[in-house]
């Protein structure tokens, strides 16, 4: 059976003002439930951390997706589908903008490399979430 790819998913920046109706920040919408965006509905959001130059992974869960989003710092994305078969995905985020979330279907490994100088913030919004009464960690 072949795996599911990964996709991507684009996200936008929307300006902020303040009560003078003047620009004070932005935001970046991530995750709505009513936007049915993501075939797993995230069940839990956690913060992951990279120094520059280094990895975390590969990840390898076999019933869990994952939506990663590199929120700052610039993070590689290496998923491998089979022998051979491998996708490399950028996500540079600078001033808000950049921002993408990566799906990634169980049962896809995927590395996380930080290619920048500074350290790479990654959200994940998983589904299921990690519970600490489970058997193994997928």
């Amino acid at each position: 059976m072949r795996a599911l790819r990964t996709r991507t998913i684009e996200t936008q920046r929307h300006h902020s003002m303040n009560d003078r109706g003047e620009i004070n920040g932005y935001v970046v919408s991530l995750y709505k439930d009513w936007e049915k965006l993501f075939r797993a509905e995230p069940k839990q959001v956690y913060l992951n951390c990279c120094l520059p130059g280094e990895r975390k992974g590969p990840h390898l869960h076999m019933k869990r997706w994952d939506y990663f989003t590199a929120i700052r710092g610039a993070a590689r994305f290496v998923l491998k589908y089979g022998p051979g078969d491998y996708e490399e995905i950028d996500v540079i985020v600078q001033d808000g903008l950049g921002i993408r979330i990566v799906e990634v279907p169980p049962a896809v490994p995927c590395l996380i490399v930080n290619i920048g100088k500074t350290e790479a913030w990654v959200l994940n919004m998983p589904n299921p979430a990690w519970n600490p009464e489970d058997e193994y960690f997928d």
